[in-house]
């Protein structure tokens, strides 16, 4: 059997939800017909059907995602109904990350309002894209054991505003490098926790060679009584970037040590801790200015004379008694004739 009811029997006996409800079971048109006081029966109740929830991903490289089919349906016959969308975003709009409600609202030629609503859910998936420098080679700055790098902060590519870019590194732009490979690395997090990485290397090599200043020649007397002397304060000066240099003598003697009569070469090298190197020398000439000392004997020397009262004293039969500082000098005395 069919119930009928006017329209203000039915709003006075139903609610509006509980009619949706009805009529999204399919049971409405069995249920309830309207009838006008003329005894013609009317249209079905309209009913202003929105989208169910809608979870959705960013759209690429955009910090939302285009939303469209969803615009809301009029079910029954309903002519003169004006559906307005009352929300801000709705059919065809750019929606941004988060949650945003979409609403309707619809207006019956009776008069009646009915209104409906949904969620649109937009989640970035996107990672941001963080790209690093090229592994870079460098020499050390001048007279530095290392080189300032700058110019190397990642560049990142992201779909939604504020992403943060961290150094996780010791060291990264404008920090001075030292001699070596040092692995400079970065990370990119953006608003929702997404993030990226990555890292390069920087090797600084060291090609500055020591400074290795060694004296001037020099010219020396010999030291009082000593064939020779003693020359001290002759270490060579060396001017490095790195620490680490090793200095060595080449030579037979050096500093502190005691150079002979006539000329000598000191040499020294110079090393740094990976093998860049310097040489130099310079001569010292040792001059014996000390005069040796002629000594005559200091006891009488009996010269037996002839019968005619004549003698002689041998050739070097005074020497044995002079000195000098360096060995090689030569003593000698004359023939003395007696008559």
């Amino acid at each position: 059997m069919t119930n009928y009811f006017t329209l203000e029997q039915i709003k006075g006996k139903f609610s509006p939800t509980f009619l949706r409800f009805i009529f999204c079971l399919g049971l409405l048109s069995n249920f309830v017909q309207l009838k006008a006081e003329t005894n013609k029966t009317t249209d079905i109740l309209c009913i202003l059907e929105c989208s169910d929830n809608l979870i959705v991903n960013t759209d690429a490289d955009a910090c939302g995602a285009i939303i469209n089919g969803i615009n809301p349906l009029v079910t029954g016959d309903c002519p003169g109904t004006t559906v307005l969308q009352t929300s801000e975003f709705g059919n065809d709009d750019l929606f941004p990350v988060g949650v945003t409600t979409v609403s309707y609202s619809a207006s019956y030629i009776e008069g009646d309002i009915d209104v409906c609503s949904f969620t649109i859910t937009v989640i970035d998936n996107q990672l941001p894209v963080l790209e690093c420098s090229n592994d870079l080679t460098v020499d050390t700055d001048l007279d530095a054991c290392g080189a300032i790098i700058n110019g190397i902060n990642p560049n990142v590519t992201e779909n939604c505003p504020g992403t943060t870019v961290l150094q996780t590194s010791e060291l990264g732009n404008d920090d001075l490098f030292p001699v070596g490979v040092t692995t400079v690395s970065y990370s990119a997090t953006d608003a929702v926790g997404n993030a990226d990485i990555c890292s390069f290397t920087i090797t600084v090599v060291d090609n500055q060679f020591p400074v290795l200043e060694c004296s001037n020649d020099l010219t020396v007397d010999t030291d009082l009584d000593a064939c020779g002397a003693i020359i001290n304060g002759i270490n060579p000066n060396v001017t490095e970037n790195c620490s680490g240099t090793t200095v060595l003598q080449t030579s037979e003697l050096g500093n502190d040590d005691l150079f002979p009569v006539g000329v000598t070469t000191v040499s020294y090298s110079a090393t740094d801790a990976v093998g860049n190197a310097d040489v130099c020398s310079f001569t010292i000439t040792v001059i014996d200015n000390q005069f040796p000392e002629a000594i005559c004997p200091t006891q009488a020397i009996l010269v037996n004379l002839d019968e005619e009262g004549n003698g002689n004293l041998a050739a070097n039969a005074l020497i044995g008694n002079s000195t000098d500082n360096c060995i090689g000098f030569t003593e000698s005395s004359p023939q003395v004739d007696f008559n």
